[in-house]
């Protein structure tokens, strides 16, 4: 037997937040999963679209390692 149910976004948020930490880590790669076809069509343009220096992709490296640390 399937349910749906309708809930928006608030609602969601506080559902996560009744989750225990392993249960949040397990959206964390379900949601990184998901999106990783848009992230990487949106670094693809962002390339595609400027010029890079050593200094850009420098920052950008450094900007993925600080998101990836803070989960």
């Amino acid at each position: 037997m399937s349910v749906a149910l309708q809930i928006d976004l608030d609602e969601l948020k506080k559902l996560v937040r009744q989750c225990d930490t392993e249960e949040k880590l397990e959206l964390v790669r379900q949601l990184e999963n998901e999106t990783f076809s848009a992230r990487l069509s949106r670094l693809q343009a962002k390339l595609n679209a400027a010029d890079l220096s050593f200094d850009d992709i420098t920052n950008e490296v450094e900007d993925v390692r600080k998101q990836r640390y803070e989960q």
